[in-house]
């Protein structure tokens, strides 16, 4: 039996440089090194490391690079040879397999068995109705009502869940000479957005200190945030919300009814959901 605290690796041929291997980031950026030089590094560099370790990789962009079926030896486009390396003795054992059963398929020699689809892999794999049972079960895990942890509990809930890590703030706000408007703070992104009285404004993001309102009035009275905002205008994080007056900013307490910063998506999710 392998302990559980075995490291595995698991990388596609453009992922294997970026292996948690911090002496291996110099090697991504010499485009003279050879897949084969990079690999004999990689395995150096792990091997240097002292920990029991399992290294799995494989190319996965074949079809995504414009080649067709006779452009290869094999003559499969949707196949590819994997590699597996390691430090604790594994038996070698070649075999095909599909992507989506091979981190199970190394777990179970590793007599780790923890985890819901990868039991389910383990157990189920070349049995009558495999695939179509592992449908019902992401069905049920992912949208339906999670009978498969009825009797167990669900390992985890969403409701421990934030979005983003650092709030935007917001320092000043500068009227600019053309009646324009700027916002200054910190921690601003391309998807920030700035909204004036529960309003989303049109927002030039400038750097990660200013964001700029070229078609935006801000009078006294009106209260003022900025929000990290998703492609369909999802809110998942915002900054504290200011009343301008004077040409000065107050922060405006929070209510009690206020949802934790970054579960907003998730608040809105479950309200949908309701409806």
């Amino acid at each position: 039996m392998v302990e559980s605290h075995v490291v595995v690796y698991f990388c596609t041929a453009v992922e294997v440089t970026a292996v948690v291997v911090k002496s291996l980031r110099a090697i991504s950026k010499r485009s003279q090194c050879t897949c084969r030089t990079l690999t004999e590094q990689l395995i150096d560099a792990i091997e240097q490391r002292g920990e029991p370790t399992v290294l799995v990789f494989y190319g996965d962009h074949l079809p995504t690079l414009g080649l067709e079926a006779k452009d290869l030896k094999g003559k499969y486009l949707y196949n590819t040879n994997y590699v597996i390396w390691d430090n604790i003795g594994l038996e070698k054992k070649d075999g095909n397999i599909a992507a989506y059963q091979i981190m199970a398929d190394v777990f179970d020699r590793l007599d780790i068995h923890t985890g819901t689809i990868f039991n389910y892999h383990q157990q189920r794999r070349q049995t009558k109705n495999y695939l179509a049972d592992l449908e019902l079960l992401q069905y049920d895990i992912m949208y339906g009502k999670q009978y498969v942890y009825k009797d167990s509990g669900a390992p985890i809930t969403e409701g421990h869940m934030v979005m983003g890590v650092k709030d935007a703030t917001i320092t000043s706000v500068v009227g600019q000479l053309k009646g324009t408007y700027s916002i200054y703070g910190e921690n601003f992104t391309k998807q920030s957005k700035v909204y004036i009285n529960g309003e989303k404004q049109t927002t030039k993001f400038l750097n990660n200190t200013r964001l700029d309102l070229k078609e935006s009035e801000i009078k006294d009275g009106d209260q003022i945030m900025v929000a990290q905002c998703g492609s369909s205008n999802t809110i998942f994080r915002t900054s504290k919300t200011y009343e301008y007056t004077g040409g000065q900013l107050v922060e405006v307490t929070d209510q009690d009814t206020d949802v934790e910063n970054g579960r907003q998506a998730f608040v809105e999710q479950k309200e949908e959901k309701k409806k």
